[in-house]
Formats: structure tokens, C-alpha cells, sequence
């Protein structure tokens, strides 16, 4: 859990509501891993979560909201593996990284100027049928 978790209206959470943002971002986690986006209800990650609906809409404007964090996540989380593997695949993807010392603002660490992380969550999101993308 981040300490730096906020609710929609841009409040920072305490300990408490970091645990339940936590808890919500779980069941949406699950319930992605099972069925499309677009047969997930808000009630039924609520009830998932052990809190109302209110509660959700608490701490995400809306499910696409909640979506994309745990799709950026997922991509937090394998970013480095992907990145260290296209290495491996391709010696030029190492000389291109050193000499551009231009990162994507969305790169987190990993420069290139290609910006891999945000072409990934934009093709993750249309191939869910996310037309909202944070990222354009």
C-alpha cells in the first residue's frame, strides 16, 4: 500500500482508508482476471470489498478509474522484466537507452523516448475496450 493514497475528491487517506482503497483495488483485480471490464458492477466489487458502493465511489470517480491503476500496477511490476529482456533479445535496445537521456514522462526510470510503459497501457486499454485512457 502507498502512503500517498488519496480518495477522489483528492484527499490523502489514513491508514484506514488506504487499507479500504487497497481492499476495493483487490476485488476489481480479481474480478478483472475472470470476466471482460464491461461485466463488472460496482455493487458487486463493493460487496466484494466489504464496503457500499458510496465507498467506492469514494476513492475512484469510476470503474475505468480503477481499472487503469491496476493496470499501471501490472506494468509497475513487469515494466523491468520486459525491459531487461528485450535487452537480452536486442544489444540495440541498450546503446538506444544510454544515448537518449530523454525519458517519456511516463517511462518511470526507463528512458528511451519510445515510451514503451504508455504505448502498453494504451494498447491494454483498447484491447479491453477502455476508450478513456489517462494517458491519450
Amino acid at each position: 500500500m502507498t502512503n500517498s493514497a488519496r480518495t477522489s475528491a483528492g484527499t490523502a487517506a489514513g491508514r484506514k482508508g488506504r487499507e479500504t482503497r487497497q481492499r476495493i483495488l483487490d476485488a476489481v483485480e480479481e474480478r478483472c482476471l475472470h470476466v471482460h471490464h464491461r461485466e463488472i458492477a460496482v455493487g458487486e466489487i463493493a460487496r466484494s470489498a466489504n464496503v457500499s458502493p458510496a465507498t467506492f465511489y469514494t476513492y475512484f470517480p469510476d470503474l475505468v478509474s480503477a481499472t487503469a491503476e491496476i493496470a499501471q500496477r501490472h506494468l509497475d511490476l513487469f515494466s523491468p522484466v520486459v525491459h531487461a529482456a528485450s535487452r537480452l533479445s536486442n544489444p540495440a535496445v541498450e546503446e538506444r537507452t544510454t544515448k537518449n537521456s530523454s525519458p517519456c514522462s511516463m517511462s518511470s526510470g526507463v528512458v528511451g523516448g519510445d515510451c514503451w510503459r504508455r504505448s502498453s497501457l494504451q494498447r491494454w486499454t483498447r484491447t479491453h475496450g477502455i476508450s478513456e485512457c489517462c494517458c491519450g
